[in-house]
């Protein structure tokens, strides 16, 4: 039985007790939608709100206003009275579309039986077809803590559509803001390239015209010059790859040869290559043919070929190896060099963040944006990388992970 109708009988049965069931004022306040019946079942008398719903007739028969749902095989005053602890759902004969949930209560002491129960509503739509406002219901009914519940719900639904607009609006304000940031950022570093280089050349220039006598001042200040120049430059560079990845939104992913933009990548770079004499071991297995955005995967391998070569052992030839294995529905790409290795247990974490520098000579112009973009590139791409092992003076290793061209694989 239904916890808050059996409540709800415990208080009739106690009010019975203090009160007549016919004062029709006190009723009202407490069970809106009561209906009481004499021992032959005519209707006496019925609550404010039942009348609004319904608008029944006095000394007119139950049975000829209601069919009774639940419980089956009950029709006459003795079966009710029988059943009176039982959850009833019954519906009106003239208005078979309102039905009734409740229980009844049989007085002994004045042969009375009194219905006390709510009308069956599943949201505020039923309420205004049915004219019913929230304050027909009696505080204590279950409908009513159910409609209270409803309308704090959607309450809180309209509060989190509110929200969200405002969000929407918040997050178009800081993509233009982001947007503009963008523009600004290659702005001032694409003008800012011309600048610098011009100042690069100039610094060259003056090398040729002016003798600087070794170990001397000038010659420590053109040699600072030439390096903050460099590092300059490296990081208009760097800036410039940066803004350009975030501007393009819509990029044609294609079946790219990674065999063929290494080659791409040494003719570019020869004269770097060929000065530092650079040596390439490379053996793809037939594992060449990977899926992405040609230069996304370019911009991959141009970082790390440069960055071999600028952070290279001064004692010793410079040695990349590139070698492809197969791994499920990725190639996976191992690039190792001999050059001057990384911290890993120091910079485990900062390995790929923006601006990291992982080393402490001044005299290299990193800047700390290349892993970063290496990283980025190879995400957007559905693709890994990652630093599978480096040893200080020895060197580094790198496992890029790519989705295979090959879809059957």
């Amino acid at each position: 039985m239904n916890t808050l109708y059996r409540t709800n009988i415990q208080m009739l049965k106690t009010i019975s007790n203090i009160s007549n069931l016919r004062d029709q004022q006190f009723m009202d306040d407490l069970f809106p939608f009561y209906i009481l019946m004499d021992n032959e079942m005519r209707i006496l008398n019925s609550g404010r709100s039942m009348d609004k719903l319904l608008n029944l007739k006095k000394s007119v028969n139950f049975f000829k206003e209601f069919k009774i749902q639940l419980p089956l095989f009950v029709s006459d005053y003795t079966s009710i009275k029988e059943n009176h602890s039982s959850l009833f759902i019954f519906s009106s004969i003239n208005l078979p579309e309102i039905q009734l949930r409740g229980q009844f209560y049989f007085d002994k002491k004045e042969n009375l039986i009194c219905f006390i129960g709510t009308p069956l509503i599943n949201s505020f739509n039923d309420l205004e077809n049915k004219n019913l406002q929230l304050s027909d219901f009696a505080i204590h009914d279950s409908i009513n803590q159910f409609l209270f519940t409803l309308q704090m719900h959607i309450s809180s639904m309209k509060d989190a559509q509110d929200l969200a607009n405002k969000l929407k609006l918040s997050v178009t304000n800081l993509t233009e803001i982001n947007d503009s940031l963008d523009d600004l950022i290659y702005k001032l570093t694409h003008d800012l390239r011309a600048p610098a280089v011009n100042i690069k050349s100039m610094l060259i220039m003056l090398s040729k015209h002016i003798e600087i006598e070794k170990d001397t001042k000038a010659e420590q200040l053109y040699s600072n010059s030439r390096i903050s120049t460099e590092k300059l430059l490296q990081t208009i560079e760097d800036f410039l790859e940066l803004s350009r990845l975030e501007k393009i939104e819509k990029r044609p992913v294609e079946a790219c040869n990674i065999n063929g933009i290494i080659e791409e990548i040494k003719n570019e770079n020869s004269v770097l290559i060929k000065s530092n004499k650079v040596k390439f071991k490379i053996n793809f297995n037939g594992l060449e043919m990977v899926v992405g955005v040609y230069d996304d995967l370019k911009s991959i391998f141009q970082n790390l070929i440069t960055n071999s070569i600028k952070y290279r052992a001064k004692n010793r030839t410079p040695k990349i190896i590139i070698t492809a294995a197969q791994n499920g529905k990725f190639i996976r790409f191992s690039y190792s060099d001999n050059g001057i290795g990384i911290d890993i247990e120091k910079h485990r974490n900062k390995l790929f963040e923006m601006f990291s520098r992982l080393h402490s000579d001044s005299s290299i112009s990193g800047t700390g944006i290349g892993l970063y973009l290496v990283k980025k590139l190879a995400l957007k791409n559905n693709g890994l990388i990652e630093i599978t092992d480096s040893i200080i003076d020895k060197g580094t290793t790198f496992t890029i992970h790519l989705p295979n061209n090959n879809q059957n694989t």
